[in-house]
């Protein structure tokens, strides 16, 4: 296990500076030789969650203290149950909830299918 999260740094390291998330898709696509459709929109809604909870966790929801405050105006004007507070704080509302776990759980049927489509048949 240790050796995997190795080579998950390494490929995060080949790439330039990336998110741990972007660093395990690639390493997915490039090291494991795992097949994705061009358009993942679950992907797309991971690497946007990711930009609202670092937002939280560096800025404390602050959107004017995040490093590209217009970017993310533009991912939460794209999410449900997810709103600006008057004073440009980000107000996630509890059925966003359900939102997230629904697109995690369709990211990873759509991997799993595709791991499944990868692995060659046995003889």
């Amino acid at each position: 296990m240790f050796k995997k999260y190795k080579d998950i740094k390494q490929s995060k390291k080949l790439v330039g500076k990336r998110s741990d998330i972007e660093a395990i898709m690639i390493y997915i696509k490039n090291d494991m030789k795992i097949k994705l459709p061009q358009h993942y929109p679950t992907w797309d809604f991971i690497l946007d969650l990711n930009k609202v909870r670092n937002n939280i966790a560096h800025n404390n929801g602050r959107i004017y203290d995040d490093k590209d405050p217009e970017r993310l105006f533009k991912i939460i004007k794209q999410q449900p149950y997810v709103d600006v507070t008057g004073s440009n704080d980000i107000l996630i509302g509890k059925e966003f909830t359900k939102v997230m776990l629904n697109n995690i759980i369709q990211f990873f049927e759509t991997l799993f299918d595709c791991i499944d489509q990868s692995i060659p048949p046995s003889k």
